[in-house]
């Protein structure tokens, strides 16, 4: 089986890979937590498709790369 998604966290190296999307947005989910406590008068920074990850991943200086 091959891996979909890689993150790579430009800060402190890390790099994960996922087989589908339900891993990246269990790993996302935390992030979409710290999101909604910041901006907390904005909307919901729920991960519901690439869209959403790609900008959660953007706010956290994390690269997404769709394999």
């Amino acid at each position: 089986m091959k891996y979909k998604y890689r993150t790579i966290d430009k800060v402190t190296g890390e790099v994960h890979h996922y087989f589908d999307f339900k891993e990246l947005k269990n790993y996302l989910d935390i992030y979409s937590e710290e999101l909604e406590i910041r901006d907390s008068y904005k909307k919901s920074y729920e991960c519901k498709n690439e869209s959403d990850a790609i900008k959660i991943c953007e706010s956290f200086n994390i690269k997404l790369e769709i394999l």
